[in-house]
């Protein structure tokens, strides 16, 4: 989300009337745009001459489409004459109390130390964690724990290399290759894989939504067929021969 808080001050009252008639226009015109989240004029308690405003866009093409608007255009060209000073605008970042890419980078450390506790921590009632190859879902306070539990009982010595880790608002991208070596029994889409003694290594995109520093949905995406190749190569001979 962007959110900009502009700073107008006007020469005197009758700049400031006018001022005022242009941004409740301007806050109709704008209340339409695709992506507007919040848009708000206020005057100063101390000083009638000085108007604020804040404004939050969706996404930043949601911003710059705003800056780009007709509208806008025609009202920065319009106040030059009303202000005692150029108009002052300030990107303001939201202050939140969990900080989302923190929470997955903390996972994925976690994953490489065996630290069950801090990734069962992070399931709730809510949560959600979806295995896209096995187009399998789990549910609730151990969806994310379950999966992991899972993955360790295959390869024990498992972990993941983060290559790529993007957070805009709620969600979390990250992508890596995940390691380890086939001691556990696979049961995979392709049949169950007795233990192979392999070291593997896979490529992996896991994409999460976080609520409260807890995850509410976790779409977890890899390279499948590559980890058969490597753990199963007659199977995946069997399946291109048919």
């Amino acid at each position: 989300m962007k959110t900009a808080w502009i700073t107008l001050n006007t020469k005197d009252s009758e700049s400031a009337q006018n001022l005022k008639d242009s941004l409740l226009n301007l806050l109709t015109l704008s209340g339409s745009e695709p992506g507007k989240v919040a848009y708000e004029v206020f005057t100063a308690e101390s000083d009638e001459n000085q108007f604020h405003v804040r404004e939050s866009w969706s996404d930043s093409e949601a911003f710059e489409a705003h800056l780009n608007t007709p509208h806008l255009k025609a009202f920065t060209a319009d106040i030059n004459d009303w202000l005692s000073s150029p108009m002052q605008a300030t990107m303001l970042q939201k202050v939140e109390p969990f900080d989302n890419k923190q929470v997955i980078e903390k996972l994925y450390q976690a994953v490489n130390a065996k630290d069950l506790e801090y990734i069962r921590s992070l399931g709730a009632d809510f949560s959600e964690w979806l295995d896209v190859p096995f187009d399998y879902t789990t549910t609730g306070k151990d969806a994310i724990i379950d999966p992991w539990v899972s993955w360790f009982g295959i390869f024990p010595d498992a972990t993941c290399e983060v290559r790529s880790l993007v957070a805009f608002g709620d969600y979390v991208i990250a992508q890596g290759i995940g390691r380890g070596t086939h001691k556990g029994v696979f049961h995979s889409p392709a049949g169950t894989l007795q233990p192979s003694g392999v070291s593997m290594q896979v490529n992996f995109c896991d994409v999460y939504k976080l609520r409260q520093g807890k995850i509410e949905r976790a779409d977890s995406y890899f390279d499948f067929y590559g980890l058969l190749r490597q753990l199963a190569p007659e199977k995946v001979g069997a399946a291109q021969a048919m």
